[in-house]
C-alpha cells in the first residue's frame, strides 16, 4: 500500500513567528522521526513518500501532494504549533470515504491522545513510539480491517476514545532500520541554525531514546524515561553511510544527552578515533556527564562544540525546574569542555513559572561569566505532556493551542512570568541577547575564532537576526 508522511503547518509564520529577525536564525532540519518510519515501513514492502520534511508544509501543498500520488494513508506528525492546520487539512480533503485513512502521530498527539482524537477525524492515532505500531497500522488498512486492539493506538468509538494496550519500548533499538535519507531532499536544503554549524551540508543524527532525568519542562511522552541506545556499531554505520553516500560535511548528534551511557559514549569516541574518521561534529551532553577526560576524548574523536541545557543561573529555579544540577555544576561542565578546545553553546529557559525578574537577570550574567561562544535565552512555554503543563493546569490555567494557534511560534509570549508585564517581559527577551552578544570583547573573540567560510556565514545571519530585534 501507499503511505504519505508529512508535517503539517499552515505557512512559515506559523513555524518561525512574527519577528523578523527569526527568519535570518531559521533551524529547519529533517524529521528523522518520518525518515524511520518510512524505512521500517519500506522494510515491511510498503510504498512510501516524505513530503518535505524539512520545512513543515502547507496544508495546499500536502493536498497537491495526496491528489497527485493517491496514497492510501496519510500519516501525521503532529507538533503543538501546527494543530490549527489539521482542521483545515481535514476540510480540504473532503469528506471520509473519500480521502485516504488519516493516522496520527507524533509528540502532541502522544500527549494529548484523548483531545487530539476528539477534535480531529483521524481513523487512528499513534501514542508512543511509531514504528511497530504504524507498520500494523497499515497491515490492517491493507485487510481492510478496524483498528481495535492495535498496541500503541487511539481510536473514536461511541462518542469517546478507546485506547489499544501500550506497546512495549522498542528494545534493543537495533532493531530499527537506519532512516530513509533517500527518501528525504538532500541535505544542502537543510538550514540549521547559525549558531550550530561549521561544516555544510549537515547531517542530523539520534543515536539514543528515553531520558531519564525527569526535567519539569520537558515531554517524554514519545520515547519514555527508559533510556535505550544504538549499538556504537549501528551509530558508525549510519556516520560512514550518511558522509559517503549523503555528501554530509557535518555531523549533529540530537541526542537529549549523548553520554548517558559514559562507556558507551566512549566507546563511540574511540571508534571514530579508530576508524580514521575526519567528519566534524557536535553534541548535547548534560553538565552531569560532562568530565574533562570525556571532554579531551570527543575532542580527539573530531567533535568541535557540545551544547548545554544549563536553564538557569539560579540554583532556587533550577530545583525548582527538577533539573538535578546545580550552577556549580554547570561551571565545572563549562570549564572542563573549553579546557579541552571544545566550542560551548549553553541553552537557558527564562520566565518559568515563580521565577522573577532578577532572577532572569542573574541567568544572563551568568552566561556572560561562563564565557560561553553561545547562548540562547529561550522563553518558556508550557508544552503539553510536561509536568509544568500539569502543575499550571491544575492551579487552574488552560492553554488552547488549536484556537490560538500562534501560542508556541518562536517570537508569541505563552506564560507572563511573575511581576512582569508583557512588554517587559518582551524587551528582556531582546535586552537579553543584545546584552550577551553586542559585546566588543565578545565580537573580538568570535572573529577570531572563525575557521570556515560556512561559520562566517552563520555568524552573519546571526548577527542580521540580533539587529532586526525589537
Amino acid at each position: 500500500m501507499r503511505i504519505l508522511l508529512t508535517i503539517p503547518t499552515v505557512d512559515n509564520r506559523s513555524y518561525m513567528g512574527s519577528s523578523y529577525s527569526m527568519r535570518f536564525a531559521d533551524n529547519f532540519i529533517p524529521s528523522l522521526g518520518l525518515g524511520y518510519l518510512a524505512a521500517t515501513l519500506a522494510k515491511r514492502g510498503h510504498e512510501v513518500k516524505i513530503h518535505n520534511p524539512v520545512v513543515p508544509e502547507s496544508v495546499e501543498r500536502i493536498v497537491e501532494e495526496a491528489e497527485r500520488w493517491r496514497p492510501d494513508a496519510i500519516g501525521l506528525s503532529l507538533f503543538t504549533p501546527h494543530m490549527r492546520s489539521v482542521r483545515e487539512l481535514f476540510n480540504a480533503l473532503g469528506e471520509a470515504g473519500r480521502r485516504p485513512a488519516m493516522i496520527a502521530g507524533g509528540p502532541h498527539m502522544s500527549a494529548l491522545p484523548e483531545d487530539t482524537m476528539l477534535r480531529h477525524p483521524f481513523d487512528v492515532g499513534v501514542v508512543g513510539e511509531g514504528e511497530e505500531t504504524v507498520c500494523e497500522i497499515a497491515e490492517r488498512i491493507d485487510r481492510k480491517e478496524g483498528f481495535e486492539g492495535v498496541a500503541g493506538t487511539a481510536i473514536r468509538a461511541d462518542g469517546g476514545v478507546v485506547f489499544g494496550p501500550a506497546r512495549p519500548l522498542i528494545d534493543p533499538l537495533d532493531r530499527i532500520p537506519l532512516p530513509a535519507r533517500d527518501l528525504m531532499p538532500p541535505l544542502r536544503t537543510h538550514r540549521p541554525t547559525p549558531a550550530s554549524i561549521r561544516r555544510f551540508p549537515l547531517a542530523v543524527m539520534i543515536t539514543s531514546r528515553g531520558c531519564p532525568y525527569g526535567c519539569a519542562f520537558c515531554d517524554r511522552a514519545v520515547f519514555g524515561a527508559t533510556y535505550r541506545a544504538h549499538s556504537p556499531e549501528y551509530v558508525m554505520t549510519e556516520m560512514e553511510e550518511t558522509v559517503s553516500k549523503h555528501g554530509a560535511k557535518e555531523i549533529r548528534f540530537f541526542d537529549d544527552d549523548i553520554a548517558i551511557d559514559r562507556e558507551r559514549a566512549e566507546m563511540l569516541a574511540e571508534m571514530m578515533i579508530a576508524s580514521g574518521a575526519r567528519t566534524p561534529w557536535t553534541c548535547n551532553i548534560s553538565a552531569k556527564a560532562a568530565e574533562p577526560a570525556l571532554m579531551k576524548l570527543f575532542k580527539r574523536a573530531g567533535c568541535w562544540q557540545v551544547l548545554f541545557g544549563l536553564e538557569s543561573g539560579s540554583d532556587r529555579v533550577l530545583k525548582k525546574l527538577r533539573k538535578h544540577t546545580t550552577t556549580e555544576m554547570s561551571e565545572s561542565a563549562v570549564r572542563a569542555a573549553l579546557a579541552a578546545g571544545l566550542r560551548v553553546r549553553a541553552d537557558f529557559i527564562v520566565g518559568t513559572p515563580g521565577e522573577t525578574m532578577d532572577e532572569m537577570w542573574r541567568t544572563v550574567m551568568f552566561a556572560k561569566k561562563l564565557n560561553v561562544d553561545f547562548a540562547h535565552f529561550n522563553k518558556f512555554v508550557p508544552f503539553p505532556g510536561t509536568k509544568i503543563h500539569a502543575e499550571l493546569a491544575r492551579a487552574g490555567r488552560s492553554f488552547d493551542y488549536e484556537e490560538n494557534w500562534s501560542d508556541t511560534d518562536a517570537s508569541n509570549i505563552v506564560y507572563l512570568p511573575d511581576g512582569a508585564s508583557s512588554r517587559e517581559y518582551s524587551e528582556f527577551l531582546s535586552r537579553s541577547y543584545k546584552s550577551f552578544y553586542l559585546r566588543v570583547s565578545y565580537i573580538v573573540r568570535r572573529l577570531s575564532r572563525i575557521r570556515t567560510f560556512t561559520e562566517f556565514a552563520s555568524h552573519v545571519k546571526g548577527m542580521a537576526a540580533l539587529l532586526f530585534l525589537k
